[in-house]
């Protein structure tokens, strides 16, 4: 389910609200979910996402942009509990607005979480991992043409974990988008991500048709296609092509008390091909085949070849 809201308000100085979102999703999760046991059995991956971003100030020039966002990630099977998050994050920023092309701000953002079942202390005992993260975001969005526009982030990133240590990151993030439409049927969009993998998988949450989101990574590196072709004014036709390297990292207990870690990597390709229906404007039924291909440097994760079918169901207000 999908709820989002968009108002931009009149021209004027005054708080407004620019975005409201709510998205809550249940998938079956991939096969080659990440890290951990390739299950036989059934595992629904259920993820959440809260956002929300309002501004104050002259919407012609200078303004003030708040946001809240909330995420949570739940499985199914205990298998996967380790990787079971959540977090909020608050951000306060200043948007200037030079022209109607150009859109440039700077922002701090502040994150907390855990991971309640990070580690396995022995069985069914768990220890959690709890984390915050700072960062300072440059953005900027550039409409070149009226068929392009490009939205990038630049940021410091710096994230502390209680239990993981080997997650920390102290450096550079960020994004970069590219929309495309080069008629009223055809739209393109390229993005490529380097974060740590819960920012990276959630980022795709709205934007791409990709269901499973879990990853736990460090560091992911991901580039991201999707071609979409409307064939009527209620039927899509969708391509999205995703390749993403992975920094993995993992903690466990051992006999004598202390913790070991591993370390290693993978690389993921996949492709799939989709058709979308939507009979109304707040329903949106969907079926997609896909193939996927992962090597792996480590135990963390296992390499594989899959052919994969998938449908989906969406409602939706707006």
């Amino acid at each position: 389910m999908l709820v989002n809201h968009a108002d931009a308000g009149a021209d004027g100085i005054g708080w407004r609200a620019e975005h409201l979102q709510l998205a809550v999703n249940e998938n079956l999760a991939r096969f080659g979910a990440d890290q951990g046991p390739a299950l036989t059995t059934k595992n629904m991956e259920r993820s959440q996402e809260f956002l929300a971003r309002g501004r104050y100030g002259l919407v012609s020039l200078l303004s003030i942009e708040g946001s809240l966002a909330h995420r949570q990630l739940d499985y199914s099977a205990v298998e996967f509990a380790f990787q079971e998050f959540k977090q909020d994050a608050a951000s306060l920023g200043v948007l200037y607005r030079p022209s109607g092309l150009l859109t440039l701000g700077a922002a701090a953002r502040h994150t907390k979480g855990r991971y309640p079942f990070a580690v396995v202390v022995s069985p069914g005992v768990f220890q959690s991992d709890d984390f915050s993260r700072n960062d300072i975001d440059l953005t900027a969005v550039w409409v070149p043409t009226g068929l392009s526009t490009v939205t990038a982030r630049l940021s410091y990133t710096k994230a502390a974990h209680d239990a993981v240590a080997s997650r920390d990151i102290s450096g550079a993030t960020g994004a970069i988008r590219w929309d495309y439409k080069p008629t009223g049927k055809l739209a393109f969009t390229t993005e490529l991500i380097r974060d740590s993998g819960a920012e990276s998988s959630f980022n795709q949450i709205v934007q791409s048709s990709t269901n499973s989101i879990g990853n736990n990574s460090q560091l992911s590196t991901s580039v991201l296609f999707r071609g979409l072709y409307e064939a009527t004014a209620k039927i899509q036709i969708e391509i999205n092509a995703r390749y993403v390297e992975r920094d993995l990292v993992n903690t466990f207990a051992l006999t004598t008390g202390a913790a070991s870690t591993e370390a290693g990597s993978d690389k993921l390709g996949e492709l799939k091909l989709g058709v979308r229906y939507a009979p109304t404007r707040s329903l949106l039924f969907g079926c997609a085949l896909g193939y996927e291909k992962r090597g792996s440097s480590s135990a963390l994760s296992y390499g594989y070849t899959s052919n994969t079918a998938s449908c989906s169901a969406q409602f939706k207000l707006q």
